[in-house]
């Protein structure tokens, strides 16, 4: 059984020293319980032994002081040591001190337990009180076979020599009791080993299982992790490291939940930047890379700054998306980006319209309901800006 527990504890985060305190735990349970049913038990024998069988009146006093110590004493442990003290006792040796709380309990019990068995044989010439005690106090604690043996072996011993003690050991019914013990002191020693071997194969089993939920609920947080990862990457454009397309929508239908879809003003301006191809050509793909992330840093601050979203559209399309937005702040973020982008001064020798790189911008307010609404807001949005680049480019118009 050591190997088990010793397995256990080598595999797990939890020590001995915290079997300990369980196993203290459930035998502080199991005292509470045990020390109601000795009082009712030992008050039961009481009250039957004297209606039935009236004692002498010397042996009647010892038999009351006996039984009403084994009451009083029961009654002492139920009241000074309940369950929720032991959890709110702030004593450095908590689980030691209980542990030996338990154990006096024990020796307490089958020792009074002897004690009244040899009133009990002089007047009814039988040892019940005593293997009772046995049978309670080695099936109910969960105690080692070193730890049990104590209690049984002073027990036995007490109640062995009371029976020479009082010369009648000759007797038939003496001779039985004699027996009695030596058949149910082995069994007592047996069942507390079973009980208590496998409550500790029960603790490591408990052990092994919370380990591996534990395992398993810290790999199904990284599997977690790694899917949240992986959808913030397939979210994101590789390139300018803003949301790309997907992104987008996904931003979308978290907006559309967000109002319990309910219609809701949306604004959106779709922005491309001027005469692009002619930039790569000339400056090359690289510089042109650069340029698209240096494009995407400003409108993300534009974005920030203005409780927007902002995506690379495709290419070197954006797409900034808001709710409830005036005319009056549409037409100031559209203002807001220009200026941003003109301030960035990156060099366009081959523009027709400025010699840095400009962006023309469409945008639009409509009042959404669903995913078609939506399409249709978009769609507009970039209609409008199709006509900016018609009539000039650089430039920026809206619609309501």
């Amino acid at each position: 059984m050591k190997s088990i527990l010793r397995t256990a504890f080598m595999t797990n985060q939890y020590n001995e020293e915290r079997f300990r305190r369980v196993r203290v735990i459930e035998n502080i349970n199991r005292l509470h319980l045990a020390t109601k049913m000795y009082i009712f038990i030992i008050s039961w024998f009481m009250i039957v032994n004297l209606l039935f069988r009236p004692y002498e009146v010397e042996t009647m006093f010892l038999y009351i002081i006996v039984y009403g110590l084994f009451i009083i004493v029961n009654l002492i442990f139920l009241i000074a040591f309940r369950p929720e003290k032991f959890r709110r006792s702030s004593r450095s040796n908590v689980v030691g001190y209980y542990e030996k709380v338990v154990l006096s309990y024990i020796l307490i019990s089958m020792v009074l337990g002897s004690m009244i068995s040899i009133i009990d044989m002089i007047q009814y010439e039988h040892v019940m009180v005593f293997m009772m005690n046995m049978i309670i106090c080695s099936g109910f604690f969960l105690t080692t076979s070193r730890q049990m043996i104590v209690p049984i072996f002073v027990s036995t011993a007490i109640i062995i020599i009371g029976l020479f003690v009082i010369d009648a050991y000759e007797d038939m019914l003496y001779k039985l009791s004699f027996y009695n013990i030596a058949l149910f002191v082995p069994i007592a020693i047996f069942a507390s080993k079973v009980l208590y071997n496998a409550y500790c194969e029960s603790y490591a089993t408990n052990l092994r299982l919370k380990q591996e939920k534990e395992k398993n609920q810290l790999l199904n947080q990284h599997l977690k992790e790694a899917n949240r990862q992986l959808e913030i990457q397939a979210s994101l454009d590789e390139l300018t490291k803003i949301a790309n397309r997907r992104g987008f929508y996904y931003h979308l239908n978290e907006l559309h939940q967000t109002y319990e879809g309910q219609p809701f003003d949306m604004s959106t301006i779709m922005m491309d930047v001027d005469h692009f191809k002619r930039f790569n050509d000339y400056y090359g793909h690289s510089p042109g890379d650069d340029a698209l992330v240096k494009i995407a840093k400003e409108l993300r601050k534009v974005a920030e700054d203005t409780d927007g979203f902002v995506a690379r559209w495709g290419g070197e399309e954006f797409i900034y998306v808001a709710h409830g937005k005036s005319t009056e702040q549409m037409v100031a973020i559209c203002q807001r980006v220009q200026v941003a982008i003109r301030a960035l001064k990156i060099p366009h020798a081959h523009s027709e319209v400025s010699d840095y790189v400009t962006l023309s911008l469409g945008a639009t307010i409509a009042k959404v309901a669903d995913q078609e609404d939506i399409q249709t807001c978009i769609m507009s949005a970039d209609k409008i800006l199709y006509e900016v680049k018609i009539e000039g480019r650089n430039d920026f118009k809206y619609d309501v």
